[in-house]
C-alpha cells in the first residue's frame, strides 16, 4: 500500500487561523484577554501553594474551606497528589499563576498577516487533549544552591519560572527552577484571591 501526502498551502492556512481562532477564544474564556481567567485558576493555585509547603491554605471566595480544612479531605505530607479538570481549569491556572502571559494583548480582526507563530500562548500546545501539568518540589543540600526549589512540567516541557518576577533571580531559573520561597512570593495575586470581588462587575 502507497500514501501519497501533497502539500495544500490553502489547508495549511485554514488550519493555522483555526488554531489561533482557538486560541483567541481560549485566551478571553480562561486566560488574560478575559476577566475571569485569572479568578477561576486561583482556588486550584492557592491549594497548591499550601500542599507544597505542608500547611492548609488561606481560605479565599473560591476554595471550599469544609473541604480544605480538614485533613479527611485534604491530607498534607503525601509524596504525591493528583487532581484532575478540564482543559480551561488548566489554562486558567496557567493564567492564576503568571506564566505564559502574552507580550501584547490582541485586538481587532484576525488575519493570517498578524498570526504570530512565536507566541506563548498556544491552546493546542498548552491543553491538548490528555494534558497534564507537574509540579515537582526538589531539595537540594550540600551546596551554595542548597534549599527547596519547585519546578513545573506541562506536557513534558519545563515552564519558564524565570518569567515571573519573584523568581527571574532564583537559583536555577533558566533551567526552570525557582526556589519555594520565591514561588510563594511570586504566587501573591492568586493566594490574595485574584480579585475575585471583581467577579460580579463582569459580564
Amino acid at each position: 500500500m502507497v500514501c501519497v501526502f501533497t502539500f495544500n498551502e490553502e489547508v495549511q492556512e485554514e488550519e493555522l487561523m483555526d488554531g489561533c481562532t482557538s486560541s483567541l477564544a481560549r485566551v478571553d474564556k480562561a486566560g488574560y484577554a478575559g476577566p475571569l481567567g485569572t479568578i477561576k485558576g486561583a482556588g486550584w493555585v492557592t491549594e497548591m501553594i499550601a500542599r507544597l509547603n505542608n500547611t492548609y491554605p488561606t481560605q479565599i471566595a473560591s476554595i471550599n474551606s469544609t473541604l480544605s480544612s480538614s485533613p479527611s479531605t485534604f491530607p498534607l505530607e503525601s509524596p504525591i497528589y493528583l487532581g484532575f479538570g478540564h482543559d480551561t481549569t488548566l489554562e486558567s491556572i496557567i493564567t492564576a499563576m503568571g506564566l505564559l502571559r502574552p507580550e501584547e494583548a490582541y485586538s481587532g480582526n484576525m488575519t493570517l498577516e498578524k498570526i504570530d507563530e512565536g507566541r506563548k500562548w498556544k491552546s493546542s500546545v498548552m491543553a491538548p487533549m490528555g494534558a497534564r501539568l507537574v509540579l515537582e518540589r526538589m531539595s537540594c543540600s550540600g551546596s551554595s544552591a542548597g534549599g527547596t526549589y519547585v519546578k513545573m512540567i506541562l506536557n513534558d516541557a519545563t515552564l519558564p519560572l524565570k518569567d515571573l518576577d519573584a523568581c527571574a533571580t532564583s537559583w536555577g531559573a533558566v533551567q526552570g527552577l525557582c526556589s519555594l520561597e520565591a514561588f510563594n512570593e511570586g504566587q501573591a495575586y492568586a493566594l490574595a484571591g485574584a480579585g475575585f470581588s471583581n467577579c460580579s462587575n463582569s459580564e
